[in-house]
């Protein structure tokens, strides 16, 4: 396999499945993607509860709400200036949204949360492709999390439809020889009445396990057969980073 980072991962995957013009810029000639005020969210709300779960891991640490308040706000502080914000986007206002998402889901969620593994990271071959893969969390019971941000409510099948939580049930088994309990997305959503959160559970079997090695290993096949067509129909186009580019041939 001819791949340009020498793996794949779910998001490289993801990419090209949106358009496979978008991972040749992104992958093959570099380019780089905006850290947008969402992905600073994401990633301040991921490392908070990171954090704590770290905390609980190794010595039984339950971290107070303030604790994890200041660690969102470390996190949001130190990759701010790397955001492209847009024009009107109320910085403030923002970091004060997110910290009241990472203070509900904590709450809520957060603390009774009993972590076995956590950002756990390996990488599996899959026939012949090799795949980095980091879980999120697995907790005591065998029950594999993925924590996520949004601005709505996601669709209520998408944990049946992510290849993600199929990536990470696969790589459980591989790593442990034990099948999960269950995998779940766990949603903190930022709506104007307040944060919500969702939890969509799904049960991973064997079907779905070998649908989506069949699906990973047919994009590796088309990024190293060179298929880098771009897909003009996608609603994903228009918010593309690289669409001036593409539509401008510049």
């Amino acid at each position: 396999m001819n791949l340009p980072t020498g793996f794949l991962s779910v998001s490289q995957v993801r990419t090209y499945l949106r358009c496979p013009r978008q991972y040749e810029y992104r992958y093959i000639h570099g380019l780089r993607t905006p850290v947008t005020s969402s992905l600073l969210l994401g990633r301040s709300f991921h490392k908070a509860i990171e954090t704590a779960n770290r905390a609980k891991l190794k010595g039984g640490e339950i971290l107070s709400v303030e604790d994890v308040q200041d660690t969102f706000s470390e996190a949001w502080d130190r990759e701010k200036a790397e955001v492209e914000w847009e024009d009107g986007e109320d910085q403030g206002r923002l970091k004060d949204a997110g910290l009241i998402m990472t203070t509900h889901y904590y709450e809520q969620v957060g603390q009774k949360l009993r972590p076995l593994m956590i950002e756990q990271g390996t990488t599996v071959d899959i026939e012949g492709v090799p795949v980095k893969v980091v879980i999120d969390l697995v907790e005591r019971d065998g029950k594999i999390r993925d924590f996520k941000t949004a601005k709505r409510t996601p669709a209520k099948d998408e944990a049946d439809r992510s290849i993600q939580l199929s990536t990470y049930a696969m790589t459980y088994r591989e790593m442990t020889g034990e099948r999960e309990s269950g995998a779940q997305l766990d949603y903190t959503v930022n709506l104007k009445s307040g944060p919500k959160i969702t939890h969509l559970e799904t049960q991973i079997d064997d079907s779905r396990i070998e649908r989506t090695k069949t699906l990973i290993k047919g994009v590796a096949q088309a990024i190293s057969s060179g298929m880098f067509y771009p897909v003009e129909e996608s609603f994903s186009c228009s918010f593309c980073p690289f669409r001036d580019l593409c539509k401008g041939g510049k």
